[in-house]
């Protein structure tokens, strides 16, 4: 990264007024690191990672898994780091895992293979 480049970096907000708003605003947000040492840059950019990846794949794993974590660690490639798609399978087992009772697990099974014809 240049000098230029290297102490102001712009990116692009998008934002709506509320969710039923069909109007999406999109806002260029320049971000000035003037003064800002380097390594409170890297903790912020670490902070946002361990919330929005690393915390992630730990809501998913069982507890011995995570106690073995708790001990070894756990690392992040920064560069493998983007949105990780979506598992439909994972997203479909933890919903069916919020349900309360078994028929309405049953009736959740009905619905999916139902719509299997559509």
């Amino acid at each position: 990264m240049n000098e230029k480049n290297e102490k102001k970096i712009t990116k692009a907000c998008k934002v709506k007024t509320d969710a039923d708003s069909e109007r999406q605003f999109s806002i260029d947000v320049t971000f000035d690191f003037k003064g800002v040492p380097e390594e409170d840059v890297y903790q912020y950019a670490v902070s946002y990672l361990v919330i929005n990846r690393a915390q992630s794949k730990f809501r998913v794993m069982d507890e011995k898994l995570l106690a073995e974590l708790e001990t070894k660690g756990f690392t992040v490639k920064v560069v493998e780091s983007g949105r990780a798609p979506a598992d439909p399978m994972l997203a479909t087992k933890k919903a069916f895992g919020k349900l309360p009772t078994k028929e309405a697990k049953l009736q959740a099974i009905k619905e999916l293979e139902a719509s299997l014809n559509e």
